[in-house]
């Protein structure tokens, strides 16, 4: 673990500078002689950062994608914590190499943070104005939202607790307004998921889902 401010810095090397990577972080304290608070560490590759509060944490990790190792394949992993954390854990870290990617040539997103104490989303109106329901959920979601413009470019996007992207859909030509959007569930296992609003391909709202 890393006491307030502390950096640690972790070298990678043997990858393939032509490939893209994803890194997933995975960090926990016990509450065995650990004061409950903020314990959020701060990951940093080639700029991108992702955070984690890691106190008591079991089942959340972060990632960050599109990751290019230099023309030697080495990446720097720079691991610290934020100004007001106490401590920062971590427990150890994935490395996944691209090679699937979406019908459009895109890779997968999967860098949304999957902890409810760090702000993953652009807040304001839009935020305060989305329901989704039933949760937990069978087989249909609804999500209703308020569209501030019909030229807007809405999408919804379905992670698992990996941080893998399950389903997404685009809708283009929803009127300005209140919209209730039928989002199909089905193709979802059992389990936990992140139900991701965006607007313009801003996150506005994301949502924890439990599929019975």
């Amino acid at each position: 673990w890393l006491d307030n401010t502390q950096l640690s810095q972790f070298r990678v090397s043997g990858l393939n500078h032509t490939k893209r990577y994803r890194f997933g972080f995975f960090g926990s304290s016990s509450s065995n002689g650990w004061t409950k608070g903020n314990y959020t560490a701060t990951y940093t590759i080639n700029g991108k950062s992702v955070y984690l509060n890691s106190w008591m944490n079991s089942s959340k990790i972060v990632y960050l994608d599109e990751i290019a190792p230099d023309a030697g394949g080495e990446v720097l992993l720079d691991f610290s914590t934020t100004s007001n954390a106490l401590y920062g854990f971590n427990a150890g870290f994935t490395i996944q190499e691209f090679t699937d990617r979406q019908e459009d040539g895109s890779i997968p997103p999967a860098n949304l943070v999957l902890d409810e104490t760090i702000e993953t989303a652009v807040a304001g109106e839009n935020a305060r104005k989305v329901i989704v329901y039933p949760n937990p959920f069978k087989d249909i979601i609804m999500l209703g939202f308020f569209n501030n413009a019909a030229g807007n470019k809405i999408s919804t996007e379905m992670y698992d607790m990996y941080g893998r992207l399950v389903q997404r859909k685009v809708y283009y030509t929803l009127p300005a307004g209140n919209n209730i959007l039928r989002i199909d569930g089905t193709r979802a296992i059992t389990g936990m998921y992140i139900l991701a609003l965006k607007i313009d391909g801003k996150i506005v709202r994301t949502v924890k889902m439990l599929k019975k």
